[in-house]
């Protein structure tokens, strides 16, 4: 299935830095002084068919995740309405998803527990999705992830705000604005 990329792929996003990169990043911000694990689509797509349901339900499949970004999809079939196109709960949801693996990626990939809400959604709807939909969140900066895990790290909550396209056909049929908020885990 092709789909539009905004930032190129995701091994370009987290390749190895030269060490003067590194070390530029570190003197800026010491949350990357740590070497992140990477997870693959597989293991985000177990985890969210498995805590989640509603996104198996739906299809929903994580077909790309890097630290900045997610890509994922959902098909037609899964999600039609009576209009014979795609429910508009199913678009927010795929949004709200997408951007719900990019933050949570994150703090996987930096070993943090927490407890991840959506705290406010809005979706923006342009045009019906007559096939697949396709969900890309915006890059988010190496800023804005460093102050969200600091602030984690430091208060035990930290928010973020993510926007992500929602396309069908090759076309832009909405755009989520979700405001994510990790809490410490009680357990």
């Amino acid at each position: 299935m092709a789909f539009r990329l905004s930032s190129g792929n995701c091994s370009a996003d987290v390749a190895p830095l030269h060490p003067k990169q590194t070390h530029l990043l570190q003197s800026r911000n010491p949350f990357f002084a740590r070497q992140p694990a990477m997870l693959s689509p597989a293991d985000i797509n177990l985890h969210l068919h498995t805590e989640i349901p509603v996104t198996r339900m739906m299809g929903i499949e994580v077909v790309d995740f890097c630290r900045t970004h997610a890509h994922s999809t959902a098909p037609l079939e899964a999600n039609i309405n009576h209009q014979k196109s795609a429910f508009g709960g199913s678009i927010a949801t795929l949004g709200i998803v997408t951007g719900f693996v990019v933050v949570w990626g994150n703090l996987k990939i930096h070993d943090l527990k927490a407890e991840l809400v959506i705290q406010h959604s809005e979706t923006e709807f342009s045009k019906p999705a007559l096939a697949s939909i396709v969900a890309e969140s915006r890059s988010l900066s190496d800023e804005a992830i460093g102050e969200f895990i600091a602030s984690f790290e430091r208060t035990g909550r930290a928010q973020i705000q993510v926007t992500t396209d929602i396309f069908s056909d090759g076309k832009l049929i909405a755009k989520n604005r979700g405001t994510f908020v990790a809490l410490t885990n009680k357990t």
